[in-house]
């Protein structure tokens, strides 16, 4: 029932809701899919979860869960962020909502009623408004406060035990708050932000897994979101360092370079 709905839900995202072929190249494609699998290794049921890509002008940067395990990722939420570990975040979080299967018990729990008069009349045109609303739902994310809190908590555990700080859970949420931001839209426009509401809660709470992971996994402090290379490796890529040339001689503190007369007594030497 639930692969069926969400084979019948794909159907009308991509006919009536402005959902066309991905322009990613394949290469990028194929990167992502390689994250997507090492994200749901070891899930149980995880072998019917399936990763898509959209163009979706009309809906801009977002992520849908599908009944029956697919996810939909967005050509425009793979262009906005600017690392792919908020891709994973985001990833994981709609995962969290297919290993609890949050479309299916979500639909259900809005068209009951629906659902067992169709189920025992034989009603297909009342089942067929069910899967007809669903897109609908997806899009405007009208999922239970319970079922946000249990995908959140999932994504930053998985984050966690894949060697990936939570943190940038918080990262992809500030992506796109400042989207949303710019775009100058509301709390009800369409949109990631909009589907999955107490933006600053849930980025709280990911800060707060992202130290808890810090101090658990120092050996890993190269994955927040924070991390300078610069400053904590000495791994620098300052222009004008490159620009300088080999035969000058110059003084240096931290990356501000000057050049400076050689001293001629060394010259001599």
């Amino acid at each position: 029932m639930e692969t069926r709905l969400g084979e019948e839900v794909l159907a009308q995202l991509d006919r009536f809701a402005g959902l066309a072929p991905s322009s990613l190249d394949m290469e990028r494609q194929s990167g992502l899919l390689e994250r997507f699998a090492a994200l749901k290794a070891d899930m149980p049921g995880a072998e019917n979860h399936r990763l898509l890509f959209r163009n979706a002008a009309g809906i801009g940067p977002n992520a849908l869960a599908l009944p029956g395990g697919t996810v939909i990722i967005t050509d425009q939420l793979v262009s906005l962020v600017n690392d792919d570990r908020e891709i994973d975040a985001v990833l994981a979080h709609e995962l969290g909502h297919q290993q609890q299967h949050h479309a299916l018990r979500q639909t259900l729990r809005s068209s009951f009623v629906i659902v067992i008069a169709a189920m025992f009349a034989g009603d297909v045109s009342s089942a067929s408004a069910v899967v007809v609303a669903v897109p609908t739902f997806l899009l405007q994310g009208h999922y239970s406060r319970e079922f946000e809190s249990e995908a959140d908590a999932f994504a930053l555990r998985t984050l966690a035990e894949k060697g990936t700080s939570p943190a940038w859970f918080a990262q992809a949420m500030r992506t796109l708050e400042a989207f949303v931001s710019d775009q100058g839209e509301s709390d009800d426009s369409p949109g990631y932000l909009s589907s999955h509401p107490q933006t600053r809660e849930r980025i709280d709470e990911a800060e707060f897994a992202g130290e808890k992971f810090a101090i658990e996994h120092p050996e890993l402090y190269r994955e927040r979101p924070d991390y300078d290379a610069c400053a904590e490796d000495g791994i620098c890529e300052d222009a004008e360092s490159e620009e300088m040339d080999s035969d000058e001689v110059y003084e240096c503190v931290d990356d501000d370079c000057e050049r400076v007369e050689p001293d001629a007594s060394l010259e001599l030497q």
